[in-house]
């Protein structure tokens, strides 16, 4: 999934939101996180097509 994010050129932070990573810094912890129609374009963007 996570190669499927990068080709899909979803930013990182909207990525590890999607897969439920850690953020990287103290500051990327502060908030809430992205609003779902925030995450569902970022999925909607994924080619699921086996290559």
């Amino acid at each position: 999934m996570k190669d499927r994010l990068r080709a899909a050129q979803v930013p990182l932070d909207v990525q590890n939101a999607i897969l439920g990573h850690a953020a990287g810094s103290v500051g990327e912890s502060y908030g809430v996180g992205y609003p779902a129609p925030v995450l569902l374009e970022a999925v909607s963007k994924i080619n699921y097509t086996t290559t």
